[in-house]
């Protein structure tokens, strides 16, 4: 039986890699464009807050799996299959928290009361006709319990996103923060 069902996830897994590469492929100019609007991380992790801008992202892969994330999460992939729910800012508090660090110069911020949270501040980008594309501004992915939370900003007003349950992926953005925390750092 379990091997049933991890053949079933490694089908899934290439099948997903196959969409994103294809997808990617033919909107490569796009999906650049989106990656290069990208200004600056701010990153919730072990009660500090810091913000790392754009050189450190490049030596990283965070900002992409986010992206491929914020990607596959509307289309129900990857074991999300939950409905995204609209809300305004002031209704999330990870979104409240993350939103007073925006304008903030210090590198480094201590903080209490809330898991780990990265936010991708970045240009909003608009809704394109005729494609998937369906417009952003920022994306937040945070830790609740044991699952994780991406947020999406509308590309059409800045105090509108929707949010989607990833069941599981608590342990996988720990792991993630961890990482880039450890390589662009070196702690």
């Amino acid at each position: 039986m379990k091997k049933g069902i991890r053949r079933y996830f490694i089908i899934l897994i290439v099948i997903i890699v196959c969409i994103v590469t294809l997808v990617d492929c033919t909107n490569t100019q796009t999906r650049q464009e989106e990656r290069t609007s990208a200004s600056h991380l701010i990153i919730n992790w072990e009660n500090e807050v810091q913000i790392f801008d754009a050189d450190a992202m490049e030596n990283t892969g965070m900002v992409e799996n986010i992206e491929t994330l914020a990607w596959i999460a509307p289309r129900g992939g990857a074991g999300i299959d939950t409905v995204g729910i609209e809300q305004i800012q002031s209704q999330n508090e990870y979104i409240v928290e993350s939103s007073q660090y925006l304008n903030q110069d210090k590198e480094i911020i201590n903080t209490e009361g809330f898991d780990t949270w990265v936010r991708v501040v970045q240009e909003q980008v608009m809704p394109t006709k005729e494609t998937s594309e369906t417009g952003h501004g920022d994306y937040l992915i945070y830790k609740h319990g044991d699952n994780g939370y991406l947020a999406i900003q509308s590309g059409e007003d800045r105090t509108k996103w929707t949010v989607w349950e990833l069941p599981g992926y608590g342990e996988w953005l720990d792991k993630e923060v961890a990482m880039f925390i450890r390589m662009v750092t070196g702690l």
